[in-house]
């Protein structure tokens, strides 16, 4: 992922904030979410790419502590507990890797453990949030704020327009991440007292949050190029669904069996993000079924904070049966985050590359044109985006954008 990543932040270094390329005779514009990258960009712009690299890092570092705080504040009790747990939730995605490598030796067929174990269902994924925070933070970063957002306006803590206000500029990071925004903000409406809904004050947030619909516009470019389809419609999808249900959210089966645990002001939220969770495997948008992974975000950044406040609730001598039940989730939830980790201090580091994005697109795999991130400057609206003629488009360089890298062969098969 960040071999793409490293290249739209060395665009932006390098052009400022609008990257224009040519690839056979066509011109293309950078046409993707880049909120995560334009303070870094900036820096690197003013100070070079190394300082664009550490100022991406602070900021991303900034953020996830911010939110982090906040969960933790939230939290009924046990504030540290709650944030581990909140760091390490992920599904139990080594459980079908070790049926996969049961199966393998009852018919004579070597399969091993991966180390990325987040994808064992060819149709959806629900990603882990150490594989949020390492992998996709342009994704994680909207999406738990999303959900902290939604967790201060169950409690009161902020208005229902500085909820949207706050929203709309994460648009910008990711549009998926936040697709599930409209559906929460209406859900808290008619929660609250129209008199209030329709207040000075939201009026005012409301014309905030407008003023991003430039940003929409500009992500929508060639929106239909972007691969989507119905997963529902497709063979096989019912014994996946529920396998995959199985594996990523049996968190929520604790937080049902613990309900009198869950504050009254919560019920409402997790009861949604948990409906949430069950239809987004419906539908697929991107080429590796992005909207599944990344519109999932606050719905589970919201049910690993209950999942974890529900366990810090439970008396073991009380409720024996389901601490048990919940610490086998955690149990082997955290063994594919730690493996994770642990592959980031073993694996062999490789210098950071200062290939444009249509060179590292094109070495990475140029079989696939990468419509996620590029879009036909000619479908762009003129009076939204204007180029300087004087400054020629980038172009694919012929030169190894990672001559040292430890495993050359997987270069061909990133993610993107």
């Amino acid at each position: 992922d960040w071999l793409a990543r490293d290249a739209v932040l060395a665009d932006l270094t390098r052009s400022g904030p609008l990257a224009t390329y040519q690839y056979e005779g066509r011109d293309y514009v950078l046409r993707a979410p880049l909120g995560m990258y334009m303070i870094p960009g900036l820096v690197g712009w003013l100070l070079g790419l190394k300082a664009a690299h550490f100022a991406l890092l602070a900021q991303n570092t900034a953020m996830t502590g911010s939110v982090l705080y906040i969960m933790g504040s939230l939290s009924r009790g046990r504030p540290v507990v709650v944030i581990a747990l909140f760091i390490f939730f992920g599904g139990l995605n080594v459980v079908p890797w070790i049926v996969s490598i049961v199966e393998g030796r009852l018919h004579g067929v070597s399969v091993e453990m991966p180390i990325y174990m987040e994808n064992w269902s060819p149709y959806f994924t629900y990603s882990s949030h150490v594989v949020q925070m390492f992998y996709v933070p342009n994704h994680m970063t909207p999406g738990w704020w999303l959900a902290a957002l939604a967790l201060l306006r169950a409690r009161d803590e902020i208005s229902l327009g500085l909820m949207g206000a706050l929203v709309a500029p994460m648009m910008f990071w990711s549009p998926l991440a936040v697709a599930v925004a409209p559906i929460l903000l209406i859900y808290f409406a008619a929660r609250t007292p129209w008199r209030e809904v329709f207040c000075r004050h939201n009026w005012i947030a409301g014309f905030s949050a407008a003023l991003f619909i430039p940003v929409v516009i500009y992500l929508l470019g060639a929106a239909e190029t972007i691969p989507s389809a119905w997963t529902i419609a497709q063979g096989g999808f019912a014994l996946a669904y529920l396998a995959f249900i199985a594996v990523e959210i049996p968190h929520a089966v604790v937080i049902l069996c613990g309900w009198s645990l869950v504050e009254r002001r919560d019920r409402g939220l997790f009861l949604l993000c948990l409906v949430l969770l069950l239809a987004i495997p419906a539908y697929s948008f991107g080429p590796f079924n992005d909207f599944a992974m990344r519109a999932s975000i606050p719905a589970l950044a919201v049910l690993a904070f209950l999942f974890a406040n529900v366990f810090v609730g439970l008396d073991p001598v009380a409720r024996p049966v389901l601490r048990l039940v919940a610490m086998a989730i955690i149990g082997l939830g955290c063994y594919s985050p730690i493996v994770l980790i642990s592959g980031g201090f073993t694996r062999a580091r490789f210098a950071i590359s200062d290939c444009n994005f249509l060179s590292t697109w094109y070495e990475i795999d140029h079989a696939t044109f990468s419509t996620n991130y590029l879009a036909p400057l000619d479908r762009s609206p003129a009076w939204l985006i204007r180029v300087d003629p004087a400054r020629l488009p980038l172009q694919v360089e012929k030169r190894s954008c990672w001559p040292d890298h430890p495993e050359p062969d997987q270069i061909h098969h990133a993610p993107g």
